[in-house]
């Protein structure tokens, strides 16, 4: 049942990258995790990329076993890094740059777990340094879950926008009336409906006895 749900969450954590939005050398990665090593240009790594999310090809840690575990931390590390600088210096376009900063979150998620998965005893890498990459993963998802509902709100505070000024011009076009003629129409709403209270207070009920019964009189007073 465990390696069910970890088999699960691989292939999310796979749908959830954009290859279109991945470097050549963290599309390097991700391929070579899966044994394919390729040195071809970016187009064909992401074609080799597609088949393997087609393909739902796991990640085997035996493929990454060859390379240095310092090096792979020290990677993860600067791109954690350049990532944070471009959030702070590209904070007016963040909205724009969202997806692909997603699609990288998750590349450096999925490369630190397979870093604690592999023999710890090889590195000298302390658990407090993963510990440590992984709080800015997650500062750095706060700030772009903050972004996207930044972004959603001025989407919707535009679109209530447009769609009280289309109202607006809607009745304005409608009513054609001079301000003679609306003046009218409100003065004879009004008197009709002055009227009509008078005429319901001022009925008066009356029962007059007759010889084929009982009768009712109204006699309205103005």
């Amino acid at each position: 049942m465990g390696a069910d749900l970890k088999r699960t969450a691989a292939f999310a954590v796979l749908r959830s990258m954009n290859r279109n939005f991945l470097l050549k050398d963290e599309l390097q990665y991700e391929l070579s995790a899966r044994g394919i090593s390729s040195d071809s240009d970016v187009q064909t790594l992401r074609k080799l990329f597609r088949s393997v999310e087609a393909e739902e090809v796991q990640v085997d840690l035996l493929n990454l076993s060859t390379q240095c575990v310092e090096d792979l931390y020290e990677c993860v590390v600067n791109k954690t890094l350049q990532m944070q600088a471009l959030i702070t210096q590209q904070k007016s376009e963040l909205a724009l740059l969202t997806p692909r900063f997603r699609t990288r979150l998750s590349h450096l998620r999925g490369r630190l777990l397979h870093l604690t998965e592999l023999d710890r005893s090889a590195s000298g890498i302390a658990t407090s340094k993963y510990q440590q990459v992984r709080d800015r993963l997650h500062n750095i998802e706060i700030i772009l879950a903050k972004m996207d509902v930044a972004d959603r709100t001025g989407k919707e505070t535009e679109e209530g926008d447009d769609t009280s000024n289309t109202t607006q011009e809607e009745v304005s076009a409608q009513d054609n009336s001079s301000p003679d003629e609306t003046q009218e129409r409100q003065d004879t709403g009004r008197v009709s409906n002055v009227t009509g209270r008078l005429m319901w207070r001022s009925v008066r009920w009356q029962v007059t006895p007759s010889e084929q019964g009982i009768k009712q009189v109204f006699t309205p007073h103005f």
